[in-house]
């Protein structure tokens, strides 16, 4: 089981939803071995939330034993900056 968990942003405006999607590649040397794609959407539950929520991804994959790079990807479908991490 892949666990994938990390804090989304709000959105700027009280009220608004905030939809984000995610996707992610995991990968042995170059081989891309698993990938998957989200969408969530958040909404906060009052007018003083102001923390991100953390949000926690399982996807089920079988792996051989050995070294693999998680590359992850998050961006809101409205902008033009993604935001990034590779582990």
């Amino acid at each position: 089981m892949l666990a994938v968990s990390f804090p989304v942003p709000l959105a700027d405006t009280y009220g608004e939803d905030s939809m984000r999607a995610f996707g992610a590649t995991l990968a042995r040397g170059t081989k891309v071995v698993h990938r998957f794609n989200r969408t969530v959407t958040l909404k906060p539950d009052g007018p003083d939330v102001t923390s991100a929520p953390r949000i926690t991804f399982l996807e089920p994959v079988n792996l051989e034993a050995g070294t693999y790079e998680l590359r992850a990807v998050m961006s809101d479908p409205e902008s033009d900056s993604p935001h990034a991490v590779r582990l």
